[in-house]
């Protein structure tokens, strides 16, 4: 799907969305002595906006994700550069392997600075400092980002990305970079810690 395509799509269903709010909005002056009723319209319209305004032109985006350019790729030169351009300096980048993956840096930059600000985010105050180890197993290399969870309790199981509520959109573009390489995405909760992992075909 080409950007004029997500364009026309993006035009479209603002246009339903304005529709709704100009439609709710008449409603609110016809309720306007029901208290109950203004508190609930209120809420309508503020998820509504905060649909038309945020989620749907985010979610556009995700889907315009392409690779651009494919090279081979240094994982640990790659760690270094996007946690230094980020000033991402809380998180530690375990000594270990260095290899090469066939991929679009950028992508797997993008994706890489998601996990790594989650990660931060998620550690609490009183915890250890986030790590990147890189993990190489036959036929793939991932990038593994792992915090310290809150009470010791995953946030999600089963790999799920749906519980991250705040990250969402970050984790689903990790997802699609993913796909776009061939390969996988997921979480695994490791003796107290959650691990992010991007793995990705070494070939």
């Amino acid at each position: 799907m080409i950007r004029s395509e997500l364009d026309a799509i993006d035009h479209v269903l603002r246009g339903a969305l304005n529709t709704a709010l100009l439609n709710l909005q008449l409603l609110s002056t016809t309720v306007a002595s029901d208290a109950q009723a203004g508190p609930l319209i209120a809420r309508v319209r503020a998820e509504l906006r905060r649909l038309a305004e945020g989620l749907l032109p985010a979610a556009l985006d995700i889907v315009a994700l392409e690779i651009k350019r494919t090279e081979r790729v240094d994982l640990r030169q790659l760690v270094e550069s996007t946690l230094a351009q980020q000033a991402l300096d809380q998180l530690v980048l375990a000594p270990g392997p260095s290899p090469s993956v066939s991929g679009d840096p950028d992508l797997l930059a993008l994706a890489l600075a998601h996990l790594a600000r989650n990660s931060v985010a998620a550690t609490p105050e009183d915890g250890p400092a986030p790590r990147i180890h890189i993990d190489v197993r036959p036929g793939l290399a991932a990038l593994c980002v792992s915090n310290a969870c809150r009470d010791g309790i995953p946030p999600i199981s089963g790999g799920s990305i749906a519980g991250r509520r705040g990250h969402l959109g970050g984790l689903v573009v990790v997802t699609r970079v993913a796909r776009l390489h061939g390969g996988t995405f997921g979480y695994e909760a490791v003796e107290g810690e959650l691990v992010a992992r991007l793995a990705i075909p070494i070939g």
